[in-house]
C-alpha cells in the first residue's frame, strides 16, 4: 500500500504550488521594494535640485522658506528635513528623505546635497 501511495502523483501539483508560492510572493515584494527605492531616490534628488534653484532666486531669510516649500511640493511625504546654507555666492540645499517600505515603516534614510550659484551673486 505504501508503494502504491508513493507511485501515485495525485496532489503533487498542489504540493509544488504550495512550496513555490511563498517564493513567488517574496520575489514580488523584493521587486516592489526595489522600485520604491528607485522612486524615492529620483524624487528626493529632484526635490533637492528644485529646492536649490528656488533658494538661489531668493535672498535672506526667504531662502530657507522657498527651499522647504519647493522640496515639499516636489517630494511630499518622502522628505524628512531640508537644510539651507549660504556661503560666498553659492547656496547649498541638503534634503534628507526616507524610503517607503512595503510592509512596515522604513528605518532607511538618504541625503542629497545640491549647490547652486545665487541669482544676485551674493549671500545675505
Amino acid at each position: 500500500m505504501l508503494r502504491r501511495l508513493i507511485r501515485e502523483e495525485t496532489g503533487a501539483q498542489t504540493l509544488e504550488f504550495l512550496a513555490l508560492f511563498p517564493l513567488v510572493i517574496l520575489t514580488m515584494l523584493v521587486m516592489l521594494q526595489t522600485a520604491f527605492l528607485g522612486y524615492a531616490l529620483v524624487v528626493v534628488e529632484t526635490g533637492a535640485r528644485e529646492a536649490a534653484l528656488a533658494a538661489s532666486r531668493e535672498s535672506g531669510a526667504k531662502r530657507a522658506r522657498a527651499a522647504e516649500s519647493t522640496a515639499d511640493k516636489v517630494a511630499g511625504s518622502l522628505i524628512q528635513s531640508v537644510t539651507v546654507a549660504c556661503s560666498g555666492d553659492d547656496v547649498t540645499v541638503q534634503v534628507t528623505g526616507v524610503v517607503p517600505n512595503v510592509l512596515f515603516q522604513s528605518p532607511f534614510t538618504f541625503t542629497r546635497k545640491v549647490t547652486m550659484p545665487t541669482q544676485d551673486g551674493k549671500c545675505l
